[in-house]
């Protein structure tokens, strides 16, 4: 149980927690749009749901240690894997200070700004989603696959190891304990995420002159990359411990005996045979046992729908937090990582410690899942929970002097008669104005003088709006109006409310995932348990986990309202080169994500429903 838990805490750490921590930054760096990032949590699940199949009918009847041993291994270079790209890309040239008051662009000899002097152009050699960061991609999405290949030994033959060692009474805190430390492994690496970003993204390159703003500055980058490195090494150093147990622990044959069998009644009878399985022309009669065998239809339907929502959700949900209450990177994964602690682990040893209590059996856990899943679809509300928008100059306000003719492809317009002979470079260097309004640089806002000090000031601002009940001189003999790098801030205090209400989410979620495997491994005969679990991670993981983060992310890029490509585009590039998406819209995401989590909590629900009154013990 030990060092099968530990695998799973590394695994939840590094595919559940750790990725979905710092794919915002991965987006910003790599010039990624959600809809892309999504496919790289999607790479796991599609290599799980491809071999899971193959691996668990040919490798149920062998060594499953052994097979743990090598699942490890390959998770940790995985992990490797994923770290590549940070050390091929050289230095995050954002990080320095650069001039972006009004007039100070460099410009050519027809009088126009130098679109791409900045080297922040969507094309140009060091942001461009059209040049070659975007391919780092395909990097990051093999660091998945190999990650996918290794969790397969991890949740098809660790359970069933760990549920054939022990009584019916006991199996169900065990399963509880090995689920709660699987559920805390993401918390776990949303907390060492959000830690992490809170490092500069080159802090081991020498010379390197991070954000005067610190982790406030809308150029921050956090070191995304460290926390791999450390996994891969926990992740290998479990390789020698796992391959040393053997193929079954002492004492099995008499816990076997001991057992009562709850496999559905309509089971196929030559399956019920201990020596089927061991040839590949067994492998059509034991899929079609499975298909006649109604539960495990319905509870694999039911895992589907969960799969959608949990790695869709599991993906975004730092940026949620982050962009739906005004938080920085690093501050959302730490908020999130905060919630899974107490709510998955708390979960997931509800779950099996009321198995334990009730001693309940197939048909007693369904009832738990249906119970569970309706309170689960009752709570979908709290996705409805939101802030309003910042005031953001161009974008969700208007400039108080009013935009020029020419508008962004998102429908914005940046440009206005106060800054329309600024020249303004392309940049995203957010400050936040003396009026409460954001602006995307200090150009962009008009300003004209520029302050030493930190955070660092800017004044003469044409475009923002002097009120004497907002503005306040930041040192005697600055002139107002003002603006301080960095985004504004939210003054709202609905983050208190959606925490709470989401641990309440997780507790439930997360209760579910026992009883759901506890059905699973004991509707089908033993020695199918592992090809069971195998085909139903197969389904779940292609059909829900795979489109899960891809469906989420499209998603939260249809909220988007000023992308990257619509400010820095340049002649050279292509019409849909976006970059990254720096402006959402908050309400229509918070709206996408309760539609979304009420018609496949309420698909789920009903499975389960239905997997309980077709069950017959």
């Amino acid at each position: 149980l030990f060092f099968v838990s530990l695998f799973a805490l590394v695994q939840g750490t590094l595919v559940n927690g750790l990725i979905n921590s710092v794919i915002s930054t991965i987006e910003k760096r790599f010039q990624l749009p959600s809809s892309k990032t999504g496919i790289i949590s999607s790479g796991y699940d599609i290599a799980f749901g491809c071999l899971s199949v193959i691996i668990t009918y040919h490798g149920g009847v062998r060594s499953k240690p052994v097979w743990l041993a090598i699942g490890v291994f390959v998770m940790g270079l995985g992990a490797f894997v994923f770290s590549i790209p940070h050390f091929v890309v050289g230095p995050h040239e954002l990080g320095g200070t650069r001039e972006t008051t009004c007039g100070a662009a460099r410009f050519n000899e027809t009088g126009a700004a130098k679109f791409n002097e900045t080297g922040d152009g969507l094309c140009s050699e060091e942001g461009g989603a059209s040049s070659w960061l975007p391919n780092f991609l395909y990097v990051f999405i093999l660091g998945q696959l190999l990650n996918g290949v290794g969790g397969i030994p991890l949740y098809t033959f660790g359970p069933q190891y760990l549920e054939q060692s022990v009584s019916t009474k006991s199996s169900g805190m065990y399963l509880g304990i090995f689920y709660a430390v699987s559920y805390l492994g993401p918390a776990v690496g949303f907390l060492l995420g959000g830690q992490l970003l809170t490092l500069y993204i080159d802090m081991d390159k020498s010379g390197i002159t991070p954000p005067v703003g610190g982790t406030s500055d809308p150029r921050w980058l956090g070191a995304w990359w460290l926390g791999f490195l450390a996994l891969g090494v926990v992740a290998w150093l479990l390789v020698l411990p796992l391959s040393g147990y053997p193929k079954e622990l002492p004492g099995i044959a008499k816990v076997r005996k001991e057992k009562k069998s709850d496999v559905h009644a309509n089971t196929e009878s030559k399956t019920l045979d201990s020596n089927f399985g061991k040839s590949i022309r067994d492998f059509p009669i034991a899929v079609l046992s499975l298909a006649k065998n109604p539960t495990f239809i319905f509870i694999t339907l039911a895992g589907i729908s969960e799969g959608l929502v949990l790695n869709g959700f599991a993906t975004f949900l730092p940026k949620f937090v982050e962009n739906q209450f005004g938080q920085t990177a690093s501050q959302a994964a730490f908020l999130v990582g905060c919630v899974m602690v107490p709510g998955a682990f708390g979960g997931c040893l509800i779950g099996g410690g009321i198995m334990r209590w009730k001693k309940l059996g197939v048909s007693g856990s369904l009832k738990l899942c249906v119970i569970l899943s309706t309170v689960a679809l009752l709570l979908s509300p709290v996705f409805l929970i939101r802030c309003p928008n910042s005031q953001f100059a161009g974008v969700t306000t208007s400039y108080p002097s009013g935009a020029t003719s020419q508008t962004l492809g998102s429908g914005s317009s940046l440009n206005a008669t106060c800054n329309s002979n600024c020249a303004c470079p392309a940049v995203f260097d957010v400050v936040c104005g003396t009026d409460g309004v954001e602006y995307l640089s200090s150009c962009h806002a008009g300003c004209t003088t520029h302050h030493e000090g930190e955070p660092k000031t800017f004044s003469d601002c044409a475009c923002v709006t002097s009120n004497s009940s907002t503005s306040t001189a930041v040192s005697p003999g600055y002139t107002q109006p003002e603006v301080t790098s960095g985004r504004c801030g939210s003054t709202c205090g609905l983050l208190m409310v959606f925490l709470p209400l989401l641990v309440v989410v997780m507790v439930v979620v997360a209760g579910l995932t026992v009883p759901a495997a506890a059905v699973t491994l004991r509707c089908v005969p033993e020695h199918q348990a592992s090809f069971a679990f195998g085909l139903q991670w197969m389904f779940i993981r292609l059909l829900g986990s795979v489109p899960g983060p891809i469906l989420m992310g499209a998603a939260i890029d249809r909220t988007c309202l000023l992308w990257q490509g619509d400010v820095t585009r340049n002649d050279t590039c292509d019409v849909s080169d976006r970059g990254a998406c720096w402006v959402y819209e908050n309400s229509t995401m918070s709206l996408y994500f309760f539609i979304i989590v009420v018609v496949l909590k309420f698909f789920s629900t009903t499975c389960m429903g239905f997997a309980l009154w077709l069950y017959k013990p």
